[in-house]
């Protein structure tokens, strides 16, 4: 796993959020040490009739078996096939077009009557890629054909993954699709055409990796700001049950961290730890984990083995020389005196190793069971005690030797994982909270509640990040909703603001 990548990815999730096909909704940013705030405008509305007339994933009744994964690779080849120049310029110029930056420079419009004439022979050019997309979301299952626990992690380094990354260009065409649909108000094809975004997402997530969970989740984020535009449309439907029904986590960052939390346990230390070797071969375990640690630090790029050799066997004897004392009296610490007995010095590393790894991979796995306002501060202890504890408590608080934990799993990749599941749920939860409040000002004159407990016609769902009450407070006539910053980054937190539409 490569770290900049996955904080590039988790930047997507915060920062490529924010389009919009109407002004009625409005996003505004202060600064790097301020909340975003989302300015809505809405109407008064009821509940849809019948509850569930709009859904976000294509109904299972109406799925047809078959492996989603052979249609996307088809839409993935199809798109590319559009690579033409002059296709490809419009297509982009077109997204340009309808995305929020336009929208909110001085003097930039919104999504209007020239531009879908512009958008409308694109999106018909592009029929056959969302012909294969329709098909592929309305697949029973979804299988990529990758299985990462097959792998060791020298060949998960170099785990190609470029067909997911392909998804995201896609999703954008999904997008310009949806708001041409939004802006002539046709809300039912809209949600057909959100529907495919919403799966799409949810289908790359499916490859159990966390850089493909997290390209999931952007796609989904970017697939509810569909459901934003619409929400602030005059006269659009409420979709409070259909926010109800939403699958919880939407997309679920389990499967990604729990299998390369046991590509640690397919490492050579811990597979060899308890076989018997010579001091030769124990020294040469040694050597073969510090080649696996500047490949994964070189990004899986080079190869070091390649004609450094004697270099690597050199490092070997010097970490050996170096650590082997401080190994041996942390094992006696634990009880290991009788265990080390007789062992040769690189026998002691290994050992040594292959116990902090597992106690390690352990101490993360348990903790990411947990809810989230629980899990990360948990989390970042366990990481911090290892950088600054005086001495090892727990097995889990050896410091490592060899750093192949930090490497194949670190902490700037699980947060992201779970910050970008749990934003996701939170943003679908905001949604949900606008709705109420539509609807509660639908059978109230058009008047918002002063306190979220006034609404008394559907249940408030509490914030999931901070598993609490949403912070509510109504100013006039406008609601404010506060969503507190899920990592302590200012601007990662949220204010949203509901303002009903004055009627002519």
């Amino acid at each position: 796993m490569r770290p900049t990548f996955v904080f590039t990815t988790f930047a997507l999730l915060f920062f490529n959020v924010a389009t919009a096909a109407h002004a009625q909704v409005r996003q505004i940013i202060r600064g790097p040490d301020q909340p975003w705030t989302y300015e809505f405008v809405v109407d008064p509305a009821p509940e849809s009739q019948p509850g569930l007339r709009f859904q976000m994933l294509p109904e299972q009744r109406l799925r047809r078996p078959g492996n989603a994964a052979t249609a996307y690779y088809r839409a993935f080849r199809l798109f590319q096939s559009h690579a033409r120049p002059n296709s490809r310029e419009e297509h982009l110029e077109c997204v340009r077009l309808c995305s929020f930056e336009l929208m909110h420079r001085p003097g930039g419009k919104v999504f209007d009557d020239a531009i879908a004439t512009r958008v409308a022979p694109l999106l018909t050019s592009y029929a056959d890629v969302f012909g294969a997309l329709k098909i592929a979301t309305n697949r029973t299952m979804c299988d990529w054909g990758i299985v990462p626990g097959e792998m060791d992690e020298p060949e998960t380094t170099n785990l190609q993954i470029d067909e997911f990354q392909d998804a995201r260009p896609l999703a954008r065409l999904v997008q310009l699709k949806a708001r041409f649909e939004i802006f002539h108000h046709d809300y039912e094809e809209a949600f057909r055409t959100i529907q495919i975004g919403f799966q799409l997402g949810r289908d790359v997530a499916q490859c159990p990796t966390v850089l493909t969970g997290l390209i999931g989740m952007a796609i989904s984020i970017e697939m509810q700001v569909l459901m934003m535009e619409m929400i602030a449309q005059p006269g659009s439907p409420n979709l409070y049950w259909t926010l109800v029904a939403a699958p919880r986590p939407f997309v679920d960052p389990l499967p990604g961290l729990h299998q390369e939390l046991n590509w640690i346990l397919r490492n050579p230390l811990i597979r060899e730890a308890d076989r018997e070797h010579t001091p030769d071969e124990w020294k040469q375990i040694v050597a073969d984990s510090l080649v696996l640690l500047h490949k994964l630090q070189s990004g899986g790029e080079s190869d070091v083995k390649g004609d450094s050799d004697q270099n690597t066997s050199e490092d070997a004897e010097k970490l050996i020389f170096r650590e082997a004392g401080r190994a041996k009296q942390e094992l006696m610490s634990f009880g290991f005196e009788k265990k080390i007995a007789g062992m040769s010095d690189a026998q002691v590393i290994v050992l040594h190793e292959a116990l902090a790894l597992r106690h390690k991979r352990d101490e993360v796995l348990k903790r990411i069971y947990l809810p989230y306002h629980q899990a990360i501060p948990l989390i970042r202890a366990l990481f911090d005690a290892e950088r600054n504890s005086i001495g090892p408590v727990r097995i889990a608080d050896l410091k490592e030797t060899i750093p192949l934990f930090q490497e194949m799993l670190p902490l700037s990749s699980i947060t992201p994982a779970l910050t970008g599941s749990i934003r996701l749920d939170r943003l679908l939860v905001r949604l949900r909270t606008i709705e109420a409040l539509r609807l509660h000002a639908a059978t109230h004159d058009g008047k918002l509640p002063a306190a979220l407990s006034d609404i008394t016609a559907v249940p408030i769902a509490d914030d999931p990040i901070t598993g609490g009450p949403i912070i509510y407070k109504l100013d006039g006539e406008t609601a404010i909703l506060e969503f507190p910053s899920p990592n302590s980054i200012a601007s990662y937190a949220e204010i949203t603001t509901v303002t009903v539409r004055k009627t002519k």
